[in-house]
């Protein structure tokens, strides 16, 4: 019986053995590399299908705005009725915020206060481009736009071009 147990006790310590040799990375930095590309490659190309989203959004912006000026001829008459805020249809402004705010919380949408409006700004950070802001305007613009300063988000109410 002692010599069925130490046999057990050897061929375990010699398949463990073979094991840690056979698994065990040679190069821990060679693998350390690979996770943290690996890791990169994801989170690269999760920006970059967020970045398409939001764009595609935006230009759904460009899309309903004039068919809200059209509308009310204006782009708000209060900092409550507005086209940031108008929910009436799943193509609406307000609409397409919520959609956006699914990818980042970081959107914002002003409209200028000279009542009844005849200008808005609608704006969102880049997740690909550091330092760059989605923008779309009462002009119909659509496009990436810097920030202001290295050091600061985009100045609300500043328009895009």
């Amino acid at each position: 019986m002692k010599n069925i147990l130490i046999l057990i006790i050897l061929v375990a310590l010699i398949g463990g053995g073979y094991y840690y040799s056979v698994r065990k990375p040679q190069n821990i930095t060679a693998v350390t590399n690979d996770i943290n590309n690996t890791k990169k490659g994801i989170i690269d190309t999760t920006n970059n299908s967020i970045d398409s989203a939001i764009a595609s959004l935006f230009k759904g912006v460009s899309a309903y705005s004039p068919v809200y000026y059209v509308q009310n001829r204006n782009y708000g008459v209060s900092a409550s009725q507005n086209i940031c805020n108008d929910t009436t249809n799943a193509g609406s402004v307000g609409s397409i915020i919520s959609s956006i705010q699914k990818y980042t919380k970081s959107v914002s949408c002003i409209v200028a206060t000279d009542y009844p409006s005849r200008s808005f700004t609608i704006t969102a950070p880049s997740k690909v481009s550091t330092g760059q802001y989605f923008c779309a305007d009462q002009s119909g613009f659509v496009g990436l736009v810097p920030s202001i300063s290295m050091f600061s988000t985009f100045k609300e109410g500043v328009k895009c071009k």
